[in-house]
């Protein structure tokens, strides 16, 4: 699985992460409410040696005393003997047990400081016991370390330098992290089920299934959306050079409705009247039958959609038009086709709605008039798109498409399942309709269309218009000789230039050409985008005059060539009157 289908699960069964994670929540509460309050005492112990320290050597070795009678005192605070000791202090009450199951010692390593702590259900409580334990400790380490000579010095001794304290605050549970555990534990279980749940779901997740499945091609996969579509893809697709997450899914969502128009005419041919049908509800089919429709609009194309709806009509509120009149009207009252159509401007589009609801809606459609009135509208025109129900829920799909041209079938990912599928083409292939693709709604794998991207422009001076490109001129036919001309007038001398007369923009100057023999054709210096050498054998120059289109005015009423912004050649006019690189 791609990231993005993983994204996908998450998104599609986030009702079913956050449930878990509410169970989880819950759990913790309940666990939180139900179990006691405890409170915490504690006693801080110094341990020393007691010994005589004549040299550093004698200190340094009293040091290791104390620090290897740490470790030893941490097991013998906890042990049964001091419980025993402080219950009897206490008079029997806590018993023995009850205090050692509350003792909890600790020591930081490389040090001579022993940690004591007491649990129980009350400050005072705590604090009692613990003060019980600290006097039971400091009395067995006397009487273990004593040397038992005239003078009792006993080797080590445990005194008490932070007494028991009365706690505040409850110690137990620890709510925070309770919570933090249920928090993680849900998000785990949650993402675990969800990815169990579609891996042990039977659906069809790709267009390569869905293809085998039905034996037909896929003609087009659909992007999934957030939620509902406000308008149909093409009337939503931003303009070209749009930037962002919406823009990119809407335009996808548009490009693959147009990659759907296009397989759709190449599978049928001359066919005009389609039929749309799902394999079951909330497949997406009338909003499938709306963009298509409005697709082949917008391809210069006559469209008109048929609501054949009758259950559950839901063209006529999407589109926002009249059903008072529609087709169950057209086949039982026989009203006219030009009363019953509506056109819908926005997608430039007929529309035939499914009409007044009503009882038996099956009856209304095997009807007679079914036939004739689906060959009047292929007539009419180029393209009739019908909405049906589902093929699998009613059979009214069945009953339209027998008076069809072809059947579409719309699936949607992670929802139709493979004998969804079996069934919709077995109904449709004993009433002789050809299926002649499925489309595929709410895909994940759906590339990006082009157009979002930024196109750098050629830049062109204030007030100037770029001027098509101009084909080679053809070679002209000989000619007969003309009579001679007379001898060219001298060449005026080249005008100052100023900014009046010369409305181009400024280009980096170069020396001054020198000057030339005035032959008739005017020096010019071109800029090829691509820098290929100019062809020797290339057709004559021509003039100015000649080459130019006709241009704008400028100040001085004189009329100048307009600069062309295209790949190829650009002549750019220089202030001294002839051209310039």
């Amino acid at each position: 699985m791609s990231a993005r289908e993983y994204w996908t699960v998450l998104r599609e069964d986030r009702k079913l992460i956050a449930g878990v994670l509410v169970v989880c929540l819950l759990g913790a509460l309940a666990l939180d409410l139900v179990l006691p309050r405890t409170y915490t005492s504690s006693a801080v112990f110094y341990v020393a040696s007691a010994q005589p320290e004549s040299s550093s050597t004698d200190a340094y070795s009293g040091a290791q005393l104390s620090t290897e009678r740490v470790k030893s005192y941490t097991e013998l605070l906890q042990g049964p003997r001091v419980a025993r000791d402080a219950s009897l202090l206490l008079g029997g009450s806590p018993t023995a047990d009850e205090i050692q199951g509350a003792i909890t010692a600790s020591s930081v390593t490389e040090t001579v400081v022993l940690t004591l702590e007491v649990t129980e259900d009350s400050p005072d409580q705590a604090r009692l016991v613990a003060g019980a334990v600290s006097t039971a400790f400091t009395r067995l380490v006397g009487a273990i370390e004593s040397t038992g000579g005239v003078v009792n010095r006993p080797i080590a001794t445990a005194e008490v330098i932070l007494p028991p304290t009365t706690p505040d605050e409850p110690s137990g549970p620890r709510t925070t992290i309770l919570f933090a555990v249920a928090l993680l534990v849900g998000l785990v279980l949650g993402v675990g089920v969800a990815l169990a749940r579609r891996a042990l779901r039977d659906a069809i997740d790709n267009a390569d299934t869905l293809a085998d499945r039905l034996g037909a091609p896929v003609l087009g996969v659909i992007p999934a959306l957030r939620r509902a579509p406000k308008y149909p893809a093409l009337l939503a697709e931003p303009p070209t050079g749009a930037t962002g997450r919406r823009a990119r899914r809407a335009r996808a969502r548009a490009e693959s409705y147009r990659r759907a128009r296009a397989a759709l005419r190449s599978v049928a041919g001359e066919r005009r009247c389609l039929v749309l049908t799902g394999t079951g509800p909330d497949q997406g089919t009338s909003t499938a039958a709306v963009d298509l429709a409005v697709a082949f609009a917008a391809s210069g194309a006559s469209v008109l959609l048929v609501d054949a709806d009758l259950r559950s009509p839901s063209l006529a509120d999407t589109l926002g038009l009249e059903s008072h009149v529609g087709l169950r009207e057209v086949l039982e009252q026989g009203v006219a086709l030009e009363v019953a159509i509506q056109r819908w401007s926005c997608g430039s589009i007929d529309v035939l709605t499914a009409g007044a609801t009503g009882s038996r809606p099956s009856e209304v459609l095997i009807g007679g008039r079914l036939d004739s009135v689906l060959a009047t509208l292929r007539e009419r025109y180029d393209h009739v798109l019908v909405d049906t129900p589902a093929v699998t829920d009613a059979a009214d799909a069945v009953d339209v498409a027998r008076h069809s041209d072809g059947v579409v079938l719309v699936c949607r990912r992670g929802s139709t399942r493979p004998d969804d599928v079996d069934a919709a083409a077995s109904g449709l292939g004993l009433a002789g309709v050809p299926v002649l693709g499925a489309l595929l709604t709410w895909a994940t794998d759906v590339r990006d269309a082009p157009g979002g991207g930024r196109r750098t422009v050629l830049a062109l001076p204030s007030g100037s218009q770029p001027a098509p490109v101009e084909p080679p001129a053809p070679t002209p036919a000989p000619a007969p000789a003309p009579a001679p001309a007379p001898a060219p007038a001298p060449a005026p001398a080249p005008a100052a230039w100023s900014p009046a007369a010369s409305a181009t923009r400024t280009v980096r100057t170069r020396p001054s050409p020198e000057p030339v023999p005035d032959d008739g054709e005017h020096p010019t210096a071109r800029v090829r985008a691509r820098g290929e050498a100019p062809d020797a054998e290339a057709a004559p120059k021509r003039t100015t005059a000649e080459r130019a289109p006709v241009g704008e005015e400028t100040t001085n009423g004189s009329s100048r060539p307009r600069r062309r912004a295209t790949r190829g050649t650009i002549t750019v006019p220089s202030p001294n009157g002839h051209h310039a690189d």
